[in-house]
């Protein structure tokens, strides 16, 4: 009896170690939702600190705190703080919610004054993006640079929509909108906005968040650089290899 447990041991030490062998980290995601690996970063109570600038006229503080992350239902929501705001003495804060990007349609905005224009224009200027979708290099760009690049990224891109659902499935970046919905805290004399949203994308190795404001009546080219705490683990999810 105690030979027959060692050899049960050692057959189930052995299959250990072949689980071992074949597991390694990946990007995973269940059908086209983002992976558990998001919801690791965007945990309830997560905070996320930056800058959103206007050019490099104007650099304000910026404080997102998440308070729900479900990509299963596509939705996202949180509350953002802003400091230093140009003409504003105190902190301007405000609830948003927004969109998970799941597939290729919902990268379409169509609300919120967005036109498809104005998403691929946006959109396309996250590398990801334009490594992922199919259609971004079809569409003329206002520099020569970026057109240069877009053309490039085309050359690498997805032939097919199913190439493009796929590779959003896998790609290590969580594409989001984000729409603040009202102030909590503002200024009684304050004119500032948001009747705009933001273009977001997460990267999933680093924790980083790049975003762009869109709103056809306010200054064009704000840029949100958002990062998480530089003492907080960004993990990963594990998976058997494939």
């Amino acid at each position: 009896q105690h030979q027959h447990q060692h050899q049960h041991q050692h057959q189930h030490q052995h299959q250990h170690q072949h689980q071992q062998t074949n597991t390694k980290r990946v990007y995973v995601r269940g059908g086209c939702a983002p992976s558990l690996h998001a919801t690791m970063l965007l945990y309830p109570g997560q905070v996320l600190t930056g800058t959103q600038s206007v050019k490099s006229e104007n650099t304000w503080s910026v404080r997102v705190t998440i308070q729900k992350y479900a990509p299963e239902q596509g939705y996202v929501c949180g509350s953002m703080e802003a400091r230093h705001l140009p003409e504003q003495h105190d902190k301007v804060t405000t609830f948003w919610e927004g969109d998970v990007v799941t597939s290729l349609e919902h990268f379409w905005t169509s609300r919120w004054c967005a036109s498809r224009k104005s998403d691929l224009a946006h959109w396309g200027k996250f590398a990801p993006f334009r490594a992922i979708h199919p259609g971004h290099g079809t569409h003329s760009s206002s520099s020569s640079s970026t057109a240069a690049s877009s053309a490039s990224a085309s050359a690498s891109s997805p032939r097919s929509d199913s190439d493009a659902e796929r590779a959003l499935r896998t790609s290590r970046h969580v594409f989001m909108r984000w729409k603040e919905r009202f102030f909590i805290t503002r200024e009684s004399e304050s004119r500032i906005t948001i009747a705009g949203f933001y273009y977001v994308c997460l990267d999933l190795e680093t924790g980083a968040v790049d975003g762009y404001y869109f709103d056809p009546l306010s200054p064009p080219n704000q840029r949100l650089r958002l990062a998480p705490p530089t003492d907080a683990p960004v993990c990963f999810s594990t998976a058997q290899g494939y």
